[in-house]
């Protein structure tokens, strides 16, 4: 079952995931095709993969918001310590735990906050197409790659 913390959203509260220990090379959408192909396709609405937009790479973790708790414990218990990312020379078994900031709205304000920058290899988040943050519509649909 997921981990109490003080600094976490009451148990069955807890809809956001981090996933840690990502092949660096890993790019976004390949981990959106991965959560699509393993059962997670339509019920999650936030994906967001911090990455050096010099180098390219992520910084190695992901998160991942959920509609409902259920489906983020669905989640942790199929994806934590598995090693879905075998053909890539750095993978490791995954690490998956609540993330710190919980929900849609929360997470798209801090990634904003951190993404505000004008570079073209850069994806910006993602949401589903009905979603609407703070008034307005997602930013990204998950088939632009």
């Amino acid at each position: 079952m997921i981990e109490k913390s003080s600094s976490l959203a009451a148990p069955g509260k807890i809809t956001t995931m981090m996933v840690s220990n990502l092949p660096s090379r890993l790019q976004r959408s390949e981990l959106m095709d991965m959560l699509d192909g393993s059962g997670f396709d339509g019920v999650y609405d936030f994906c967001y993969v911090p990455s050096d937009f010099h180098s390219g790479m992520n910084n190695g973790h992901a998160f991942i918001n959920f509609h409902d708790h259920g489906t983020a414990v669905r989640f942790k218990e199929a994806w934590h310590a598995a090693a879905p990312f075998r053909d890539y020379s750095d993978s490791q078994t995954l690490r998956v735990v609540p993330a710190r900031i919980q929900g849609l709205r929360a997470n798209a304000k801090m990634a904003s906050a951190r993404t505000n920058v004008r570079n073209p290899k850069h994806h910006g988040l993602v949401f589903t197409k009905d979603q609407s943050v703070n008034g307005q519509s997602g930013l990204a649909v998950k088939d632009c790659r």
